[in-house]
């Protein structure tokens, strides 16, 4: 300390400096949680030209599907009542998926219009088989040929016959798994329904595969409205239209509003203990997932998990909401027993329902009609984990199967004497990890607000023992000894 100030100078400066510490530690610990909530908030909203459209126009996230087949072994005992379909899985077939935004139109209102662009790369190092493979299961062109004359009179269903049998038309078919997905196959009654162009049977592609005309497509999913976050970070990425629309043409009531983000954009701030909705265009409709006490953790990251629950693919059954989900007639409904979801008008008439792969959660006469199902809660449920306070995604297993209605329709030759069963296609896990990247961003975010409180306790620390030893010094007295020491000092110095 300067030996030239007095002792009641030293006192101010000591005192002084330890009450403006504690002033300045308390300003920290006040001001510093609204200045972070303001950064992270800052770099979080979707805005052109904000750190966050990036990470939004191309997901950075590495994102892989894995598709597992279901290959039917005795289709010649179709029709024996006593012999259930022997069904054995196939694959999965891993794709590595990235998605990117395009056509983007940023609005004054504070939402943002864009298509999206899926592109999937076969990964042949990470699946069980190749796409040569061959999978023998039910055709679904002459299936939906044939559902869509179920209802008809006498002279529909005849001329349907005759056509499903003089134009390729067949109960079963054998493709390879390639045709079955992404490339698409030949199929002669589809090219005689292109060929004539009858608007009794739209089927908008020309060869048939579950995603052919897809894989870098940027309309095929729609054009999406979703909000920015700019007006309310708390609605950020929530769905605002689809295809321009509030609400869907597939369902009636509450079951057809669009809302929910679309899975990918999530805003901050999550509760942990309500449902999480997101918007699945595949099936043109929103699901609810229920929240958990599970915790998932990756790189130091802690996501609150939720997950698929009987609500999803309920028929109204055991959550009454769901009654506006079935498309027949209202005296007929619920037409379809729980665990499965008609998506027959969604995906342009064909006889497709969807479920949890096995059928999990499902009625159990699904998985009892066929041989080769064991539902699993661990290999099959549907779940999302996010980080609650930023919403970025930690862990997602997005899995739905896909399976084809066959029954017996009179008046068509192949369809008559046939068990009514749920047929399973196929099952995919859409599957994304947090990386150790992304995971640094996420616990910088989580973390800012306590390194404040952490800097205002160090400076207020400082503060306290200042005032502490100018107190000590008082109290001994020690101001003068310590200033009389000095002298001496000095003075044996000269000397």
């Amino acid at each position: 300390m300067c030996k030239c100030c007095s002792t009641p100078q030293k006192q101010y400066w000591v005192f002084g400096c330890g009450v403006f510490l504690l002033l300045v530690a308390l300003c920290v610990g006040l001001l510093w949680p609204v200045l972070a909530l303001n950064i992270i908030h800052s770099r979080l909203g979707l805005a052109e030209g904000s750190a966050q459209m990036d990470n939004w126009i191309e997901t950075p996230l590495p994102m892989y599907m894995e598709i597992t087949m279901f290959n039917w072994t005795n289709t010649e005992d179709v029709r024996n009542l006593d012999v259930k379909p022997n069904l054995v899985e196939c694959g999965p077939y891993v794709f590595l998926e990235s998605h990117k935004r395009s056509n983007i139109t940023w609005n004054e209102n504070g939402t943002v219009t864009y298509n999206q662009i899926r592109t999937w790369h076969f990964m042949p190092e990470l699946s069980n088989g190749t796409l040569d493979d061959e999978i023998t299961t039910l055709n679904v062109i002459s299936a939906t040929v044939a559902y869509m004359v179920r209802h008809g009179d006498a002279l529909t269903k005849l001329g349907a016959n005759v056509l499903l049998n003089i134009r390729g038309g067949s109960l079963f078919v054998t493709q390879k798994v390639g045709g079955f997905l992404y490339d698409g196959y030949e199929d002669p009654l589809l090219n005689f329904l292109k060929e004539s162009n009858s608007s009794a049977f739209y089927i908008p592609f020309d060869k048939f595969g579950w995603f052919v005309n897809r894989n870098n497509s940027w309309s095929y999913d729609g054009v999406f409205n979703i909000n920015t976050g700019q007006n309310d970070l708390g609605k950020m990425g929530m769905l605002n239209t689809w295809n321009y629309k509030h609400e869907t043409d597939f369902y009636s009531g509450g079951c057809s509003a669009i809302n929910g983000t679309t899975g990918e954009l999530w805003p901050p701030n999550l509760n942990p203990d309500r449902d999480l909705t997101l918007f699945v265009s595949d099936i043109c409709r929103s699901v609810s997932l229920a929240p958990t006490t599970e915790k998932v953790e990756r790189y130091g990251v802690n996501g609150a998990k939720w997950i698929g629950d009987y609500r999803v693919f309920d028929n109204g059954e055991n959550y009454k909401p769901n009654e506006c989900f079935c498309t027949g007639p209202e005296d007929i409904c619920p037409d379809l027993r729980p665990g499965v979801f008609n998506v027959s008008d969604c995906r342009f008439g064909a006889p497709a329902f969807i479920s949890y792969p096995h059928f999990y959660l499902g009625d159990s006469s699904f998985a009892s009609a066929v041989s080769g199902l064991n539902p699993s809660e661990e290999k099959h449920a549907f779940s999302i984990s996010l980080e609650p306070s930023t919403g970025i995604p930690v862990e997602v297993k997005a899995r739905m199967q896909v399976n084809i209605l066959m029954q017996t329709i009179p008046g068509l030759a192949i369809y008559e004497n046939l068990p009514e069963i749920m047929v399973p296609m196929f099952w995919f896990s859409q599957n994304v990890a947090l990386d150790e990247k992304l995971a640094e961003q996420a616990r910088l975010a989580v973390n800012l607000p306590s390194y404040g409180v952490y800097a205002a306790y160090g400076i207020a620390g400082l503060g306290a023992i200042l005032l502490i030893v100018g107190i000590i010094l008082s109290l001994t007295n020690s101001w003068n000894r310590r200033e009389r020491f000095q002298n001496e000092s000095d003075n044996e110095l000269e000397r």
